[in-house]
């Protein structure tokens, strides 16, 4: 297979057996540490937009690599919960035009 397969396989394959590669070692570090970050301002955030430069100065990466905890950084649990509604809504209004359109 090419190599995009066989890594994609072992990464697969990673997930049950444990063995991560150093990829799941740099996001599990990145997620801790965004996580930290969270709880240093839960309820408000940091700002809108705030994790880039947080980002690139703590992690130098230029994002979290994740759209839920980039929510709780920028607006604490109030944009994430806002978020979160927005997400269930919209796969719940998808849901429904799926159904419609194909009769699932």
């Amino acid at each position: 297979g090419s190599f995009l397969e066989e890594s994609g396989a072992a990464r697969a394959m990673s997930i049950f057996t444990g063995e991560g590669d150093d990829t799941d070692n740099l996001r599990t570090e990145l997620y801790s540490m965004t996580i930290d970050y969270f709880y240093s301002s839960p309820i408000w955030g940091h700002g809108i937009f705030s994790q880039y430069n947080w980002c690139q100065k703590v992690l130098e990466q230029p994002y979290c690599h994740n759209f839920f905890l980039e929510l709780l950084i920028q607006g604490g649990l109030i944009l994430f919960l806002l978020g979160a509604i927005i997400t269930i809504r919209f796969a719940k209004f998808s849901h429904k035009l799926v159904k419609k359109d194909f009769i699932i």
